[in-house]
């Protein structure tokens, strides 16, 4: 299990950013990046990260490893391309978030915003009202995304003999960017805490529905308040019971049946070379195809299920947790692999 923090310390630091946040609509053109790196626009200026750099990058088509380099080793030049490029978007503009002084959104002016506040009130509603069925496991707000894990009281299964798992969501929301709304099927393995995310069973906002569910981005930004409202809360409905689905005896039963199915298919090949493979397919840290290795070796389990548990199993007490979500993804991502495709990966000799 990633650690994260209590409830009831997420929702005060939710609380604390929704009193620091600010949003602006600004022409491209009458931006201005200084010599500092800090944006500047009327009388505002904000310091920007890491992400809203990025942001900027993409936005001006300057390749992020040249825009990186020139940001560490000549600022004076990257603003001055910067700033070049930025009057030739005559016409567009831009939404700037900002955390209090610090940039952290570099966004489309069409970008539905979708606090992250609101996700939070409306899963303590779905808590309240599952009395008890659905408790936290597991939450945390990163610069990147807000994150809440659930898991249903109610619902076990054996995976294989011994191995029990309990149903579950994650919830998790962007504010700047990086993925809105989604909704993705858990499993929680009872004997090691490890979580695996189950990809047929995950649904982002824009695909929770038909396309015609969904208000078009460039309607949206002239709705008014009470309309976006309106939009949002449907949005919350469609979740909610995509939710009760999954943490119904149907959902659960099936997301089993998904992981079963797949879960006792052998690993032939050598360890090292099975994990090595795996490593460069999900882009994984030196650190943790060694922690992968190990962990494969000692579990003894040479299935797909073994390796994936191995994979889950970095995400646990990592404190860095976009990174542990993004282990608990690919260890899901390996229980999702077609048959062939396993077979290839798992005979590498």
């Amino acid at each position: 299990m990633i650690p994260g923090r209590p409830l009831n310390q997420v929702l005060s630091t939710l609380l604390e950013q929704s009193e620091q946040k600010k949003d602006y609509l600004v022409p491209a053109a009458e931006l201005t990046m200084q010599d500092d790196l800090n944006l500047r626009f009327g009388d505002t200026s904000v310091a920007p990260n890491d992400l809203f750099h990025s942001q900027v990058a993409s936005y001006l088509d300057v390749p992020k490893r040249f825009y990186d380099r020139l940001k560490l080793n000549h600022p004076d030049l990257i603003s001055l391309n910067v700033n070049r490029l930025l009057k030739e978007k005559n016409g567009d503009r831009r939404l700037v978030r900002a955390l209090g002084d610090t940039g952290r959104g570099f966004l489309s002016d069409r970008y539905r915003m979708i606090d992250h506040l609101n996700v939070a009130a409306d899963i303590l509603q779905q808590l309240e009202a599952a009395q008890s069925r659905l408790r936290v496991l597991s939450c945390e707000v990163t610069e990147s995304r807000l994150y809440l894990q659930l898991v249903a009281t109610n619902l076990e299964a054996e995976i294989r003999v011994g191995e029990v798992v309990q149903g579950g969501v994650i919830f998790s929301n962007s504010e700047v960017g990086l993925g809105s709304l989604s909704v993705q099927g858990f499993l929680n393995v009872y004997s090691c805490t490890n979580g695996a995310i189950v990809p047929e069973y995950s649904k982002r906002k824009n695909h929770l529905g038909s396309k015609s569910d969904f208000i078009d981005a460039e309607f949206y930004e002239v709705l008014t308040d009470e309309a976006r409202q309106t939009s949002d809360k449907a949005l919350f409905l469609q979740t909610r019971d995509y939710i009760n689905y999954l943490t119904s005896n149907e959902g659960f039963s099936k997301m089993v049946e998904t992981v079963r199915e797949k879960a006792g298919e052998a690993v032939h090949g050598d360890p090292e070379k099975v994990v090595e493979v795996v490593s460069d397919k999900y882009a994984l840290k030196a650190e943790e195809s060694k922690g992968i290795l190990y962990a494969f070796l000692q579990g003894n389990d040479s299935t797909r299920w073994g390796l994936s548990q191995a994979v889950t199993q970095q995400a646990n007490g990592m404190s860095d947790y976009d990174r542990g979500i993004d282990l608990q993804r690919i260890g899901g991502s390996l229980l999702a692999l077609d048959t062939r495709s396993f077979a290839a990966m798992a005979s590498v000799r």
